[in-house]
């Protein structure tokens, strides 16, 4: 038996044994736009980090956002700290999608370095973007809305297909992140 085939049936064992416990610890809410929300927001705040990495293998963005329960915000980018709105809405075709409009910024750089024009405020962010949640909203993958495909589902709506090349951050609660860090 090679050590691979090892690892991988240790790997079966534990999701096998750990997943009930995990999944009786695990924070249970719904699936709505009101739901997420809530979630987000009784966290309050979040580290995002980027998933492209610098030339030292660190992400080559990391940010603070933080979501309060009345629909305001902060994003925190190196010098720059912007004012935002949010909600979270279902969309017919794309599912649940977190809609920011940045509605004020300070001037200095921001995470990647780049000097910041408040003038340029405010704005919004279009489309908006999903959050993919994974250990029971632990943590999420930030990502474009899914692609919408040529295939119908049995409703007669186009399934969505999200792809992690669709995907370009990690969120996680600030507190944890830091901990880790």
């Amino acid at each position: 038996m090679t050590i691979r085939t090892v690892a991988k049936a240790i790997a079966a064992l534990s999701v096998t044994l750990l997943g009930p416990i995990a999944q009786a610890n695990e924070q249970h809410w719904t699936a709505t736009p009101e739901g997420y929300a809530a979630h987000l927001s009784k966290i309050g705040a979040w580290q995002f980090s980027a998933l492209k990495r610098n030339a030292e293998g660190q992400p080559e963005c990391i940010e603070t956002w933080t979501f309060a329960g009345d629909g305001s915000g902060t994003l925190v980018s190196g010098e720059q700290t912007i004012i935002l709105s949010w909600r979270y809405v279902k969309d017919d075709i794309f599912g649940m999608v977190l809609r920011i409009n940045y509605e004020s910024s300070t001037s200095g750089k921001d995470c990647m370095g780049y000097e910041v024009d408040p003038a340029k405020y405010p704005r919004d962010n279009g489309t908006g973007f999903e959050l993919l949640f994974l250990g029971g909203g632990e943590r999420a993958y930030v990502c474009n809305a899914p692609q919408a495909s040529t295939r119908i589902g049995e409703d007669g709506k186009p399934i969505t297909l999200q792809s992690m090349e669709n995907c370009w951050g990690n969120l996680e609660p600030a507190v944890s992140a830091q901990a880790q860090g």
